[in-house]
């Protein structure tokens, strides 16, 4: 199948040679092209770990923590916590541990809809129309953590920020809600390692406060280049796990749209 998307997804291929020259700037033309593959056939993998794991209700995988603690406190204490990631990895793999640990009654994620006929228990469905922060709001005034992902803006809610060695739309609808709601907020995410083995993330928990005396845009700005360096850094380690399949580097973000053709589906 690996083939077949490199020749016959003629955008998924672009976007991926315009990660690889972003990430390994000295990879010559041949080399890069070598990656793309590699990374279709990573992606390939982690989606049949996805299909393998929904046939079971827990974690089938060897997993490492790191930080989970930092999620059980907040719950124990009630507190609400948004979740920040981005498309690497294997976020489903991370909602599965969670579960778990028997707190997935506790999470709440915010999906894009894909016309889904069931929508889980633990997914917020939006779309680029309607805003979630409402919904996302009144999750956390029940102490509830939600989950969201960054790095794909479904509305005009984002800035540009530098993201290996350009600049790139990152949403900033959670750190917004953060700031309103009194929420904390962690950076949260999950890659797959060698022998099968899944490697969890999530870092301390903090506040993000609004400076009165500084503008708020600003602020954003500098919110989201912590996280766009925390996400920078660990796909250095990871490289091929990056999972945003379309160009956006340096330009406006292009909305999901799901009848789009030559398209590699990565839904959060």
């Amino acid at each position: 199948i690996v083939p077949y998307f490199y020749f016959f997804a003629p955008k998924a291929r672009k976007a991926s040679i315009e990660y690889w020259k972003n990430i390994r700037p000295l990879y010559g033309p041949l080399k890069i092209r070598l990656m793309v593959l590699k990374h279709f056939y990573r992606f390939g993998t982690l989606l049949l770990d996805r299909q393998y794991q929904k046939l079971y209700p827990h974690l089938v995988f060897k997993h490492e923590e790191k930080g989970f603690s930092n999620i059980a406190k907040s719950i124990e204490k009630n507190t609400p916590l948004i979740l920040v990631g981005a498309h690497v990895g294997a976020w489903e793999m991370a909602i599965v541990n969670l579960a778990d640990h028997n707190v997935l009654n506790k999470i709440k994620t915010v999906q894009f809809e894909f016309n889904q006929v069931a929508v889980p228990k633990h997914q917020i469905l939006v779309n680029q129309i309607d805003s979630p922060i409402f919904d996302i709001r009144e999750q956390l005034n029940e102490g509830k953590v939600v989950g969201m992902l960054a790095d794909r803006p479904i509305n005009n809610s984002h800035v540009l920020i530098p993201f290996l060695s350009k600049l790139f739309p990152f949403d900033t609808t959670s750190f917004r809600v953060a700031a309103a709601t009194n929420a904390e907020l962690a950076f949260f995410f999950s890659f797959k390692q060698k022998d099968n083995k899944y490697k969890f993330i999530c870092t301390k928990p903090k506040y993000y406060k609004y400076d009165t005396a500084t503008n708020k845009n600003d602020q954003l700005i500098l919110w989201l280049k912590e996280f766009s360096e925390t996400l920078e850094g660990l796909l250095n380690e990871h490289p091929d796990q990056w999972l945003n399949f379309y160009p956006a580097w340096s330009c406006e973000p292009v909305l999901l749209n799901t009848h789009s053709p030559n398209k590699v589906s990565t839904a959060s």
